[in-house]
């Protein structure tokens, strides 16, 4: 701004630049990348990290609470046979919203979702389509 002096803080940068600095880190422990980014890339990756939240966010809402479809009862195998991962024990003892929540909770799999570009929905938010071709 005209007339308006910045201080220079002991590295030689500006406050602007200090807080410029301090602001992407924040943004940089957000999203779901490991890789570093220059300025221009963060900030464009992050414009579309921004868009596909709001995307699963809207899908989200729209899901219903509850399911009109039973839950599955077959049995996930493993290779020797008979057993039953941990995981699909634990996954059939919870609820619809407690296993939404485990999804949006996990910074793992939404890293793996974005990567991707995969989406949580219900069975009911599939396109016709979908259904037609099962």
């Amino acid at each position: 701004m005209p007339g308006r002096r910045l201080s220079v803080a002991p590295g030689g940068d500006t406050e602007y630049e200090e807080k410029l600095k301090e602001r992407m880190q924040r943004l940089e422990e957000l999203v779901p990348w490991d890789h570093k980014l220059d300025t221009v890339d963060m900030l464009v990756e992050a414009q579309k990290y921004a868009k596909y939240l709001q995307a699963q966010l809207k899908i989200l809402q729209e899901m219903p609470s509850h399911s009109a479809y039973p839950a599955s009862s077959s049995a996930q195998t493993s290779d020797a046979g008979a057993v039953e991962s941990e995981t699909s024990l634990i996954m059939k003892n919870l609820t619809r919203n407690q296993v939404l929540q485990f999804l949006i909770d996990s910074p793992q799999i939404q890293k793996a979702f974005y990567s991707t570009q995969t989406f949580v929905m219900s069975v009911e938010q599939l396109p016709e389509s979908a259904d037609k071709q099962k």
